[in-house]
């Protein structure tokens, strides 16, 4: 199959991008390239119409297509690969780095979305790419479907089944009572004739060969088996293959067997629709935002849900009597009141506040922090024209998220507040220092501990990536390096990062 790589929120004309999907021998008729925008249109991974620059919000570019999303997309011979917007235009993600992306994309979403969210969509809830790719994550945890078979055998070396011993076998008269030189013992092995063995077998070894043969098993990070020489005609027809199945999930308990068991419905019925290449299959997230909080939040130890008991500091009276409380929930809600027809007021219900993305409370060197981090999915460039940055309501909520904390800060002795925003590079190594941001027109200027501004760091997003799907946090260097900022390598141009 052709790979092709475009990057996320790049825009293009319907014949630019038409130019962009064919193959270079001119093989792709124009037709299938508008065929083939066309199911990228439905399934919603493209965009059209008249789209703001994400780069710069004035300009507005008429009539184009733009992918807003992140993700693996194939029509026939052909896989798209759309990569973060992070990676400069100059750039393209390697092979390791892409299967990275979308091996945390899998993981940042709910186990089993990709097919549950969709099930009432004919063309996504069987699409090839989320049951190929929930059918080797299952394999990868639980390994092989099996079922045990329970039998009676002489002298073998399971448990002995002391009825049937004593039915069966004749006993030796002692003197402290019977003696049994012959014992009945129950064995339990694997019955692999059993049906549905074979079939999870037979479908893993199909599909890790179509794998490998389309170039797609590297990029989502499958291993390729060899389990079965049987073919899936060897089961029966399809009505047999699945009355069979569903004959299992009735007499099957264990909860990941019955989910294993609905997706080789999804699979057999998939193929007997004759559901193939010619319509476009996807994985990705139209959220990438959303994987990137995630990110940061595993990186830097979010501390968000965690109640102030538990923070490894000497609480106050007044913050001891609420030590069961989380960060979040001390941060204040707005109060609303109803009126009454009398022009009484009346107290209304709690509502939602503010939400930071990452919290924590950390000690650095002799001081107690408390680091209010924001992720932010964006590419700024800082200079004469400011382009690709958090917008005033990102620094309006953020400057709030610290006077939310200002009681907490003060009784509690905290030295410093951190207030930081978080977006991704492609360039190895930092963090990166880019700037920093006031609003000082709008909220005064704080006194110590409190901060006037929010700085902006990029950070390493191969690297959080690795951090966030092996579950670590980031090393004390880089956590020293934004509190410091005394570390060489944390300055850098925009300009070479995006």
């Amino acid at each position: 199959m052709r790979r092709v790589y475009i990057r996320e929120r790049s825009a293009y004309t319907p014949s630019e991008l038409a130019d962009k999907l064919k193959p270079e021998d001119g093989g792709f008729r124009h037709w299938d390239a508008d065929e083939c925008i066309a199911k990228l249109l439905k399934r919603g991974v493209l965009s059209a119409g008249s789209i703001i620059d994400d780069e710069d919000s004035s300009t507005v570019k008429y009539d184009k297509y733009q992918f807003r999303w992140v993700g693996l997309a194939v029509y026939q011979d052909l896989v798209i690969v759309v990569y973060p917007k992070y990676f400069r235009s100059k750039d393209l993600p390697t092979l390791p780095q892409m299967a990275r992306i979308l091996r945390v994309i899998r993981k940042a979403e709910p186990k089993g979305a990709q097919i549950g969210m969709l099930a009432d969509d004919n063309d996504r809830a069987r699409d090839p790419l989320a049951l190929l790719t929930a059918l080797f994550d299952m394999y990868a945890e639980y390994g092989e479907y099996t079922n045990y078979e329970r039998t009676i055998e002489s002298n073998g070396t399971g448990s002995i089944s002391w009825e049937r011993t004593i039915e069966q076998c004749q006993p030796f008269l002692g003197d402290d009572g019977p003696i049994y030189f012959d014992l009945k013992t129950i064995e339990t092995n694997r019955n692999d004739s059993d049906y549905v063995t074979r079939l999870h077998r037979a479908l893993l070894t199909t599909y890790s060969q179509e794998l490998r043969e389309s170039g797609l098993a590297e990029l989502l990070s499958i291993t390729p088996v060899e389990l079965s020489d049987e073919e899936l005609d060897d089961f029966g027809d399809p009505d047999i293959i699945d009355y069979r199945l569903e004959r299992e999930l009735n007499v099957q308990f264990i909860t990941w067997k019955r989910d294993l068991i609905s997706l080789l419905r999804s699979i057999v019925m998939d193929r007997e629709s004759g559901h193939d290449w010619n319509n476009v299959a996807c994985l990705g997230t139209a959220s990438y935002q959303h994987v990137w909080e995630l990110m940061c939040k595993t990186a830097f130890g979010d501390q968000l849900g965690i109640s102030i008991d538990r923070l490894g500091m000497r609480l106050t009276d007044v913050w001891a009597k609420r030590g069961k409380e989380t960060l979040l929930d001390i941060i204040p809600c707005p109060q609303w009141y109803s009126t009454e027809e009398n022009g009484r007021e009346t107290v209304c219900g709690p509502v939602k506040t503010l939400i930071p993305d990452v919290v924590s409370v950390l000690k650095h060197d002799d001081d107690l922090c408390l680091c209010i981090y924001d992720a932010k999915y964006y590419t700024p460039t800082l200079g004469k024209k400011v382009t690709g940055a958090p917008g005033v309501e990102s620094i309006t909520k953020q400057l709030l998220y610290q006077e939310a904390y200002k009681s907490f800060v003060k009784d509690q002795g905290v030295s410093r507040v951190l207030n930081t925003f978080f977006v991704p590079t492609s360039r190895q190594g930092g963090p990166y220092h880019l700037g920093k941001v006031d609003f000082l027109s709008i909220f005064p200027c704080q006194d110590a501990p409190f901060t006037n501004n929010i700085d902006v760091w990029a950070l390493d997003a191969d690297a959080l990536g690795e951090l966030y799907l092996d579950n670590e946090q980031v090393g004390s260097a880089v956590v020293d390096a934004i509190i410091s900022k005394s570390t060489p390598v944390v300055f850098a141009q925009a300009q070479t990062l995006f």
